[in-house]
């Protein structure tokens, strides 16, 4: 079952992060690492072939907003988001509220922690507002970035999928993880960021260090 979830109010941070609803003006900072080869084929998007094309996949992103924009020094680095799933690929969870996370980050940001400490942030606060009983998130099989964040945030294997795109013509196979509410509960009993500008509740959250 699908829940809707809307970020475009929230602000969350950390010392060195601020994850914030996508605008309109980060269309270059998205075209930046989404022409990008490595980062689009590895996160599952054939890279964009044009501003304009951006454009539209922004707009796409504040109309169902379910992504936050990854803030590093003020500067837009990447996304991470909650997508609604196929209960195609998982008719055993059709009884259950979820969501199937995803994330990309720009290329020069690989490597710091950052992604984890986004993806993190994002589960914690998902799970503190929205009635979901678990989140999904899935990886190539060959994408040992993606794999090391998943296994950091406290995900547990769940079962292999695989997926065909327009724009290739064999299968991918991805490996899908799973973090329930009890896994939540036991894994983040303090939440370790701001909440700023939230609808949903508006309260600030001792500041610590994911």
């Amino acid at each position: 079952m699908d829940y809707p979830i809307d970020f475009s109010t929230v602000r969350l941070e950390t010392e060195r992060l601020v994850l914030r609803p996508i605008e309109l003006s980060d269309v270059e900072a998205i075209y930046e690492y989404a022409r990008d080869e490595r980062v689009a084929l590895k996160a599952g998007f054939f890279p964009s072939e044009s501003l304009d094309h951006t454009l539209e996949v922004v707009k796409q992103f504040i109309a169902d907003p379910c992504d936050f924009a990854i803030e590093h020094e003020r500067r837009m680095i990447g996304c991470v988001s909650l997508n609604k799933h196929s209960d195609l690929l998982y008719p055993e969870l059709r009884r259950k509220v979820y969501r199937e996370a995803g994330y990309v980050l720009h290329p020069n940001y690989w490597n710091q922690g950052i992604m984890t400490e986004a993806f993190k942030m994002m589960v914690d606060y998902s799970f503190r507002h929205f009635p979901l009983d678990l989140i999904l998130v899935s990886h190539a099989i060959d994408n040992l970035n993606s794999s090391r964040v998943i296994e950091k945030s406290g995900f547990k294997f769940f079962k292999y999928k695989q997926v065909r795109y327009t724009w290739r013509t064999d299968l991918l196979q991805f490996r899908v993880h799973m973090m329930t509410r009890d896994d939540w509960r036991q894994l983040n009993p303090h939440p370790k960021y701001r909440v700023l500008n939230t609808k949903i509740e508006t309260k600030t959250l001792p500041l610590g260090v994911l």
